[in-house]
């Protein structure tokens, strides 16, 4: 998650975003949708892509201390995220949202 700086587009973002708190470098993202996170208060749009990616990138995956406030990279399977939501393990609207978006496709 993060913002648009300044001479990017949505998708840019999302891959420098995605390379910086994860290392990862994906070819490709996919938009797949977005929304209003505070409808009628403001403005503000969020943008959601999905990366597709092979176990050898998911490996290469990195965390670095005190990156945005990180504390931990962990690769989990959709399902164990569906757990996590259903256990209150996870509670920003932000995952769920985006979560259930790409369940939905």
């Amino acid at each position: 998650m993060g913002q648009i700086e300044s001479g990017e587009t949505a998708e840019m973002a999302a891959h420098r975003e995605l390379r910086e708190e994860s290392g990862i470098v994906s070819d490709r993202l996919e938009a797949i949708s977005w929304y209003h996170p505070i409808g009628g208060l403001t403005a503000q749009r969020t943008s959601v892509f999905v990366a597709r990616l092979d176990d050898q990138r998911l490996r290469r995956a990195k965390f670095e201390p005190g990156m945005d406030d990180i504390r931990e990279l962990r690769i989990v399977e959709m399902s164990a995220v569906a757990k996590m939501i259903g256990k209150g393990e996870i509670r920003d609207a932000f995952t769920i949202v985006a979560f259930t978006l790409c369940r939905l496709r």
